[in-house]
């Protein structure tokens, strides 16, 4: 049976990285039947996810429905394969398609795509932060320590009115599992500390960000973004989809515009890429390599200039990482 990259990096993955102690306490069994969902994700269950859709244009019905809405980006889950993210944005940006009007939404990395970039930082203060972590991480570990590590880095690129750039620009996947279980976008943010905590609530990888299951935020208890909804897309747009994972052979049905092997054959395997999403690559060089195999796939679709963009269909866009990347390990048969 296939299964999740997310799912394998919190149970085997992850245990093979670190190694960890066992966690003391009961086994968590929800009797809350608003929290059953959160178990079959990490059952390893299947959840049924409709279809998104079609492409809309040259369709036999009639006009797209996106035609005339404006042009936005969503950005996915994907860990510390975060510089792919960062090439492709500036990338975007400097192309002309990605601006400080056009809406962003990103799960888990990708919230961290949405929130910096609407926040002013740049590319060069984003990398040296990628850096930051990259290093640290190398040398302490990753595995409860990378929500420490990743806020320090936030408070010192976040300018003061960061949630302000960012209310109504930015959208912030996050997973609520309590009171009850459901995804949600966040795109209005109180204060600095609710948009930095928006974003770390986003990326909160159960034990792995913080050795803690979730994470109490605006009186609820919430999980990684990208569990509900790997590629996040904001409402009412014309969406293009980015994700640091190769997307061939799983993600047909995701609609993906941007991905490592979208335009040319993706240099390293879905193995590796895996594993760097939850820790370090051993050399600097591979984060730039990244940054720069980013930029490149966003050029090639900017070059390409399509008509074509993905349609939801009206379809609310709550793609699970278990239903959705379940195939990416497929033993061969």
């Amino acid at each position: 049976m296939a299964r999740s990259p997310w799912l394998l990096a919190c149970r085997s993955g992850l245990r093979a990285a670190t190694r960890p102690a066992p966690l003391a306490g009961p086994r968590i069994a929800f009797q809350d039947s608003s929290l059953r969902p959160l178990q079959r994700l990490l059952s390893g269950e299947a959840a049924a996810v409709p279809s998104l859709g079609a492409e809309v244009a040259g369709s036999a019905t009639g006009p797209s429905p996106l035609a005339g809405l404006p042009l936005s980006f969503g950005f996915s889950a994907g860990g510390l394969l975060f510089p792919y993210l960062v090439g492709a944005a500036y990338a975007l940006n400097e192309a002309g398609l990605l601006t400080e009007d056009t809406k962003v939404a990103g799960a888990s990395a990708g919230s961290l795509i949405a929130g910096c970039f609407h926040s002013g930082v740049t590319k060069e203060g984003l990398m040296e932060g990628c850096q930051r972590v990259t290093v640290d991480c190398r040398e302490n570990g990753t595995r409860g320590r990378l929500k420490a590590v990743l806020a320090d880095v936030l408070d010192d690129i976040l300018p003061d009115d960061c949630h302000t750039r960012c209310s109504g620009r930015a959208y912030i996947a996050v997973t609520e599992v309590y009171p009850r279980y459901r995804g949600t976008l966040l795109s209005e943010f109180h204060s600095r500390a609710d948009l930095m905590n928006s974003m770390l609530t986003s990326c909160h990888i159960p034990w792995w960000f913080d050795s803690t299951f979730f994470s109490s935020f605006r009186k609820g208890m919430f999980a990684d973004g990208g569990a509900t909804n790997l590629i996040p897309t904001a409402p009412q747009t014309r969406p293009v989809r980015i994700c640091c994972f190769p997307v061939k052979g799983w993600g047909d049905g995701l609609n993906v515009d941007i991905a490592p092997d979208t335009f040319r054959e993706c240099k390293y395997s879905m193995g590796q890429m895996v594993s760097w999403a939850f820790q370090p690559p051993e050399a600097d060089e591979i984060m730039w390599d990244l940054a720069e195999m980013g930029k490149e796939d966003a050029l090639s679709f900017a070059a390409a200039r399509p008509l074509v963009v993905a349609s939801d269909s009206g379809v609310e866009a709550t793609l699970t990482v278990v239903s959705r990347l379940r195939t990416m390990f497929a033993s061969k048969t």
